[in-house]
């Protein structure tokens, strides 16, 4: 019986001073639930349209798992509470962890709590780069 596992690439931020470990943390939270196949370097970045901060720590991590996207925005969600951020529905505003799902494979979806793939690879060019880093391939994206 096949597994049907998929890469899914994810970019893990935070906007406070001690950052870089908060993300360091983050991937080894995340490695008790899923493989974790590759991930870049912990990059400070500067910060897009935000004037709560002037930078972010950010890492791309590509992650392998057979759940489903909801499974898995579930976890990352249950993750980020853990270290501390309160509303994941807030838009803006102070990050302690962020885990934003990037891609899934190849899928395209849509709903009211997830965009897939990302939003943010249209205007965030340090995802882009992440994109390049990691060496993820997407026939959609290219």
């Amino acid at each position: 019986m096949k597994s049907n596992i998929i890469e899914i690439l994810l970019i893990l931020g935070s906007s406070k001073e001690n950052g870089d470990q908060i993300i360091k943390n983050a991937s080894i939270e995340i490695s008790k639930y899923f493989f974790i196949k590759k991930q870049t370097k912990i990059v400070k970045t500067s910060s897009y349209q935000v004037d709560y901060t002037t930078f972010f720590y950010n890492q791309a991590i590509v992650i392998e798992s057979n759940f489903s996207v909801h499974s898995i925005l579930k976890r990352m969600q249950k993750i980020e509470r853990s270290f501390g951020q309160k509303k994941k529905n807030q838009f803006w505003g102070d990050r302690i962890l962020d885990i934003d799902i990037i891609f899934v494979g190849e899928l395209l979806y849509y709903d009211s709590t997830i965009n897939i793939p990302h939003e943010g690879i249209y205007s965030r060019q340090y995802i882009k780069d992440f994109i390049n880093e990691i060496g993820w391939k997407n026939e959609k994206f290219q």
